[in-house]
């Protein structure tokens, strides 16, 4: 992504989603008067989880800009096992190695093929297009190594030309396969639907042509490794399905998809200001995400759907007004909450935050909504929020199902291999709630008790929301802040 025109998701409620909330009607959830219930089943899985389900997208023209040592301590705190790179659209003009230098690669000659548009607005470009303090991918990989996360690569395209770009995608796959640097997941451009002319597209892209692209691209790059996964992105249902039911003309194409998984970005506050998320529980946070399983669904098992993946390879809960767009309490628990909706849903491997920082992080009066990381590689309050999310998910190997009562007040459950369920409640109202929660199923006997955190600040607006313990809480009565996350721990064993 990038802070370029884009349109806004639709805001139709997710069947599943929907039918949790109507369950929560007609008496199915009971609470004493003046509590809100919320009702646990640990054995009545959402979503599998996978070992690294959340991540963060690192910046190539901004992320150098610091000690590396910083960069990776902040990646640590956001808790994410997960990189992306580069961080978006960017991607689209990112030549990993110089020009000529494909047979031999040196990163540190990274550039952008677009001076022209990039030189005047990315600190540190020269009119060469060289990075004068980016993160290339040698240090990229070095800060995924040493923060213990699952590496992502956007490849370049369409670019200048195509066909030189498809040269440039073979070399880093080589590349990366030749050194071990563990990259499964490639993605063959970013936002291939959206034209961003003057930016990082010489010509619009149509879904047909993409899917024949990438076919080929496909085939050639799994030609030199054969364990890596391409993903292909959209946004529409038609374009996801163009995708899905693309097959190659050649005869020894059989029937299975060319690709491994689909990439979706939903940003579904594009133009509404955080007053909509509140104001509005029954939004779909994911609808990109719900356009690629409609398309997987539709596909069927007789065209190969059934094997393909989602992955939300970007989210975020910005809203790309334009001098209000700011990084605080409010926009922190939308972000967290945008994180486990789009894992919740069937199929979905994991989401990614966008991202690190932009470009105008180091002079920024007030932290912004896609800065993840502060100008001294502290954490923001979406970057403080993801690692709240990251801490709820660690160690858990499925999402369980959580309803509440009250559309305003959202509820996810997580798991473990031993069945321990820990819980966390996100409050998107202004006003404070007390929950009653109950725990069914596989569980023994008598209430249960949580260690309990919460994720607070003096309101929405708050740019320094923290995060603290706040003892021991029954689920016979929990306080929930308002506009707030709260982290319900099961005590381990001894603990």
């Amino acid at each position: 992504m990038d802070v370029m025109a884009r349109g806004g998701g639709a805001e139709s409620l997710p069947a599943v989603l929907a039918a949790l909330l109507l369950c929560c009607g007609g008496g199915a959830l009971s609470a004493d008067a003046g509590k809100t219930p919320v009702a646990v089943d640990p054995d009545s899985t959402v979503a599998a989880l996978d070992a690294a389900p959340l991540g963060l997208a690192l910046n190539e023209a901004m992320d150098g800009h610091l000690p590396l040592e910083t960069l990776i301590a902040a990646v640590k705190a956001s808790g994410v096992k997960r990189l992306r790179f580069p961080e978006g659209e960017g991607a689209d003009g990112y030549c990993w190695t110089a020009p000529g230098t494909f047979a031999d690669p040196d990163p540190k000659t990274h550039r952008s093929m677009f001076p022209e548009w990039h030189a005047g607005w990315v600190p540190g470009m020269d009119a060469e297009g060289r990075y004068g303090m980016g993160l290339d991918f040698d240090r990229f990989i070095a800060v995924c190594e040493a923060a213990g996360c699952a590496p992502t690569v956007v490849l370049c395209y369409p670019g200048r030309d195509k066909a030189e770009s498809l040269e440039l995608a073979k070399a880093w796959v080589k590349y990366a396969k030749d050194r071990n640097c563990g990259v499964v997941d490639w993605e063959i451009g970013n936002e291939t639907w959206l034209f961003n002319q003057e930016f990082t597209d010489l010509h619009p892209v149509t879904a047909a042509e993409y899917a024949k692209d990438a076919a080929a691209w496909s085939a050639a790059l799994k030609a030199i490794d054969p364990g890596i996964r391409i993903g292909v992105n959209g946004r529409s249902g038609d374009w996801f399905r163009t995708l899905v039911e693309y097959r190659p003309a050649a005869p020894d194409a059989g029937g299975a998809p060319a690709f491994d998984f689909l990439v979706a970005h939903p940003y579904p506050m594009h133009g509404k200001p955080f007053a909509h998320y509140r104001d509005h529980p029954a939004m779909d946070l994911a609808p990109d995400v719900s356009a690629a399983l409609a398309a997987l669904d539709r596909a069927g098992e007789s065209a190969g759907g059934a094997r393909l993946r989602v992955a939300a390879t970007e989210f975020g809960a910005m809203n790309y007004l334009k001098g209000n767009d700011p990084n605080n309490l409010g926009v922190a628990v939308a972000t967290a909450e945008m994180a486990l909706s789009i894992l919740s849903r069937p199929r979905v491997d994991y989401a990614m935050l966008w991202n690190s920082r932009y470009h105008t992080n180091f002079t920024d009066a007030q932290p912004v909504a896609f800065d993840a990381f502060s100008k001294t590689n502290g954490l923001n309050p979406t970057g403080l929020a993801l690692s709240v999310v990251c801490r709820f998910l660690n160690g858990k190997v499925r999402l369980v199902k959580a309803v509440s009562g009250k559309g305003t007040l959202r509820a996810f459950a997580a798991a473990d291999g031993d069945g321990i369920v820990d819980i966390l409640l996100v409050n998107r109202a202004d006003a404070p709630e007390t929950v009653e929660i109950s725990v069914t199923g596989a569980v023994s006997a008598g209430p249960p008790r949580f260690h309990k955190h919460v994720f607070t600040g003096a309101g929405p607006s708050d740019f320094n929301p923290v995060f603290r313990p706040d003892g021991v809480s029954g689920a016979e009565s929990a306080a929930v802040p308002p506009t707030s996350i709260v982290l319900l721990e099961t005590p381990k064993s001894g603990k």
